[in-house]
């Protein structure tokens, strides 16, 4: 069976993805006065691993990769947007430091959001991936019950060779 994220596992991400990387930047500016690139997205990344490991902790078999691909797309677009807010009040915040009006706003502020958009997805995926292969998530249960299966039709097998020896199983008309 395909687990499929929900709206409120997808939520769950996210929220600690803007969650850690909102604490990261904190600490950032804290210790050295300024916000990095770099460090906002090692928080997004650790945020989404630690929302994975506990939402699957809690589901058996949970992400699957088309949960992941869902979250991450779902993350992308949260992202995108909430990077196009946080662009557009920079800019009514202060316009002078912009080199282009208003109207030119409603262009530049999604395509300035595309960079957290893309960054979430590319992370997110990389974040479930790595909490899928520490759950086991991937099939490594199915691939289990699937060499014991091999192993029990072998031992049938071997188990019918051994009780009745080497003689066919089918009957043939007219042969004893």
């Amino acid at each position: 069976m395909d687990h499929i994220a929900t709206l409120r596992q997808s939520l769950t991400v996210i929220g600690a993805q803007l969650s850690s990387a909102g604490l990261i930047m904190i600490i950032d500016k804290a210790l050295t006065g300024g916000i990095g690139l770099m460090v906002p997205l090692a928080g997004l990344f650790l945020g989404a691993v630690a929302a994975f490991c506990f939402l699957g902790s809690k589901q058996v078999g949970w992400p699957k990769r088309r949960a992941i691909q869902r979250t991450a797309v779902r993350s992308a677009l949260v992202h995108w947007l909430v990077g196009t807010v946080i662009y557009a009040a920079l800019f009514f915040a202060d316009p002078s430091q912009f080199e282009f009006s208003a109207a030119a706003l409603v262009m530049f502020a999604p395509l300035v959001g595309v960079l957290p958009g893309l960054s979430a997805l590319i992370l997110t995926m990389c974040a479930g991936d790595s909490a899928a292969t520490i759950l086991g998530s991937y099939g490594e249960e199915e691939q289990l019950a699937q060499a014991e299966r091999r192993a029990a039709a072998e031992q049938r097998r071997l188990h019918y060779k051994h009780r009745h020896g080497q003689r066919n199983r089918a009957k043939v008309p007219g042969q004893r």
